[in-house]
């Protein structure tokens, strides 16, 4: 492995913006290689569905002719089928049982609710009356004192007539007054505490039915395909057998004749598409991968260009960014992946080959530690560089 080598910061950042843009245009490129793949893809899939529909039609019309080792397989397959179906009715019957239990829990929950609100509100509205008593009650209390004190004062031009009185009422009225405003602070929390009630319960309520609905909705849909499962049993495992025994078909049996050379075609048709899938699969890792790369790259492109305007800023003296091998041997797949891909017209017909160049990437340069190596290490040896202005 090379030693590291050192760049200012001004380059550096050029060095991030370079590989930046050389990250987007692999991506450019090996997406476009990825959608003409895809349209050589769809040809061939049209190709195939010609030729599984005609073989699909023989298997079914002439399944009792098959040489042994073909029957073998299909009746192999046919079992396996048949049980898959018995398994998933299995499921779907526990689906079903379970759904009910929970549907009727939940209502069982919901009415609860509604009982506990509805004992809540005599209490509490026994409460409420008794509070508005106490605050009429003192209400006329204050204002009884209130006219007494009035009346004493009318009795007499002298105002130290009755002071006595007139004081004890006076603390009369302020008392009343005191007691009336506490009842009706205690009414306010009262009628608040039932309005949480209220609302509390409503909410629980509208949650309840939400997932009763949701709960009814995934049993119905259960027994639709039980019902559909257990009513057309043997039919639905007999497609499900000729189609997977005509999809995996990787070499032809022994068959005379046009059919023979339609399940030849067809088991050269299943390789290619399995080339083809294989190959858009490992592509859209890889552009996800590189996308993931080229998002880093600007985003730490942006912060080395703040460093670089500080050191601008305040005439910082230079210090040198070590670039390790790693960020090399990484960032240099993207010109060697674009350059490549030029000839897309080639690759596009050539889907092993795009596998096998793209995933020892995906695997190896491009996994997921290598990324994350990347950027800390680049990080890292940003921070040890400018450590040296502290």
């Amino acid at each position: 492995m090379s030693s590291p080598r050192s760049l200012s910061l001004t380059d550096f950042f050029r060095f991030l913006e370079k590989s930046h843009r050389s990250a987007q245009s692999c991506y450019k490129e090996a997406d476009e290689v990825r959608q003409a793949m895809t349209d050589v893809f769809t040809q061939e899939m049209e190709a195939w569905q010609t030729v599984f529909a005609a073989c699909y039609a023989q298997l079914e019309e002439r399944r009792a002719e098959m040489p042994p080792d073909f029957a073998a397989l299909i009746d192999r397959v046919e079992a396996e089928e048949r049980q898959r179906q018995r398994d998933e009715l299995a499921d779907l019957e526990r689906q079903i049982a379970e759904g009910k239990a929970q549907s009727d829990e939940l209502l069982a929950a919901a009415q609860e609710h509604t009982e506990v609100l509805r004992h809540a509100n005599p209490q509490l509205n026994a409460q409420e009356e008794t509070l508005q008593a106490q605050v009429v009650e003192y209400q006329d209390a204050y204002a009884q004192a209130f006219e007494r004190e009035e009346a004493l004062r009318g009795e007499s031009w002298n105002p130290l007539s009755h002071w006595g009185e007139i004081r004890r009422l006076k603390k009369q009225q302020q008392e009343a007054k005191r007691q009336q405003q506490e009842h009706m602070a205690k009414l306010r929390l009262l009628r608040q505490e039932w309005l949480d009630r209220v609302k509390e319960a409503g909410d629980k309520q509208s949650a309840l039915r939400e997932e009763w609905q949701q709960v009814q909705v995934e049993t119905a849909e259960a027994q639709t395909r039980r019902d559909h499962l257990r009513d057309n049993f043997d039919t639905l495992a007999l497609e499900a057998t000729y189609q997977r025994v005509l999809e995996e078909l990787a070499e032809p049996p022994e068959v005379p004749g046009e059919f023979g050379e339609q399940l030849a075609d067809l088991a050269r048709r299943n390789a290619v598409r399995a080339s083809y899938e294989r190959a858009l699969e490992v592509s859209a890792e890889f552009l996800g991968r590189t996308r993931g790369v080229a998002t880093g790259l600007e985003k730490f492109g942006s912060s080395v260009a703040s460093v670089v305007r500080e050191q601008r800023r305040y005439n910082l003296r230079n210090v040198p960014v070590r670039i390790p091998p790693l960020v090399h041997e990484l960032l240099g797949i993207f010109d060697s992946v674009r350059a490549r891909f030029q000839d897309q017209s080639r690759y596009a017909r050539q889907p092993d080959e795009v596998s096998a160049l793209l995933d020892s990437y995906n695997r190896t340069r491009l996994s997921d530690g290598n990324i994350q190596a990347l950027f800390e290490t680049m990080g890292e040896e940003l921070n040890r560089a400018t450590a040296a202005w502290n």
